[in-house]
């Protein structure tokens, strides 16, 4: 019996290592996909921001322009 039980121990304490490993490659898959999305979600944010900076500065000289045309050419 004891024969046995040391058996089914060296068989439980392997399945329990493959279990762990499995775990292991299971959590640094999904810590790296987490990553990969943090990374793209950082590029898209600076992307937008680059955009509305540009966008406001667009804005700012249309602004600009028609003050100037607006005032004969001077600038006040």
């Amino acid at each position: 019996m004891a024969a046995q039980n040391e058996m089914n121990f060296a068989l439980f304490t392997c399945k329990a290592q493959k279990f762990s490993m499995s775990s292991l490659v299971t959590f640094s898959i999904l810590t790296n996909q987490i990553n990969d999305t943090l990374i793209v979600l950082l590029v898209l944010l600076m992307s937008f921001a680059r955009y509305y900076a540009i966008d406001m500065m667009q804005d700012g000289f249309r602004k600009l322009k028609a003050k100037i045309l607006d005032n004969g050419g001077v600038v006040e």
